[in-house]
């Protein structure tokens, strides 16, 4: 296998493309899809080679290992790979990424860990990493989707293509979001909901993705504002999205959350997803 290490937006579509192949090729190995890295953009367009190494055949990527920095959150590494069989092919991996981890030695680093991933979570053991988080998957097949409550009085459903001006995800994600949201090949306007209050506050958000290549619909990020929380604005949301990614083509919808989040658990549940996998967020101490 060739290796490449692209940056900028030839990054974003190598990271696409090898995302979508992974899922076209198994309906539910590994953890993340093509709409997960794509979000991720907001924060790191990956300008430099040090954080991304893929490897080619035929000039198509079939794995790669990839860090990405979240603010205020540890580093991220994540290992992608077509074949999730190929348990040789995941040791390489790991060992490249802990090569490229030791520039950065001076970082906390979170690896997920599937849980059908013993070899992944060995690997990770030997290399100083330990049990943090857990965090749930659930999927819901198309037309197994249910309604959320009703948007209660006072409150209204917008989507961002019906809203010009700053991004209702400013506040938390910086200035630029729409524009990088708009350089994400699976990004859709009217698929981005917001619920805004009578005063005309954002109350609640949740973002749909609806990846045309495989078929999935992903929802994140979804969160309700604390002041609003404890009204039903979570569950009409998602609700309402569903519908959308159905109505777009999506097959099957995936949602991930913290499992000490029971509001969000229940909301989620409700709508009809079925909880299919926990996997294990472990971390490397800075230093």
């Amino acid at each position: 296998m060739r290796e490449s290490r692209p940056v900028g937006l030839d990054y974003l579509a190598a990271v696409t493309e090898l995302a979508q192949a992974a899922r076209l090729a198994h309906p539910t190995a590994g953890i993340w899809e093509a709409a997960d890295l794509q979000w991720w953009w907001r924060a790191d367009q990956h300008e430099d080679d040090r954080r991304q190494l893929f490897f080619l055949e035929a000039d198509r990527p079939v794995a790669a290992v990839v860090l990405d920095a979240h603010p205020g959150r540890p580093m991220q590494c994540d290992l992608l790979q077509v074949d999730h069989g190929d348990r040789g092919l995941t040791a390489r991996l790991f060992e490249r990424a802990t090569e490229m981890l030791e520039a950065f030695s001076d970082q906390a680093v979170v690896l997920f860990v599937g849980g059908d991933d013993p070899l992944l979570a060995s690997l990770a053991a030997e290399a100083g990493f330990s049990d943090s988080e857990a965090d749930v998957t659930a999927w819901l097949r198309a037309g197994d989707e249910r309604p959320g409550p009703d948007l209660p009085a006072g409150f209204r459903l917008v989507t961002r293509a019906e809203r010009a001006g700053v991004h209702h995800l400013a506040k938390r994600n910086g200035a630029a979001i729409a524009e990088r949201l708009a350089q994400c090949s699976l990004y859709r306007p009217e698929l981005d909901l917001f619920i805004e209050s009578e005063e005309g506050e954002t109350a609640a958000y949740g973002l749909f993705w609806a990846d045309p290549v495989t078929k999935v619909g992903l929802v994140e990020p979804v969160r309700t504002e604390e002041a609003y929380r404890g009204r039903g604005l979570a569950g009409h949301l998602v609700g309402r999205g569903l519908e959308l990614l159905v109505q777009a083509g999506c097959r099957r919808c995936k949602i991930s959350y913290d499992p000490a989040n029971e509001p969000a658990a229940r909301a989620y549940l409700a709508r009809g997803f079925v909880p299919t996998t926990t996997s294990r967020i472990l971390l490397r101490p800075a230093g």
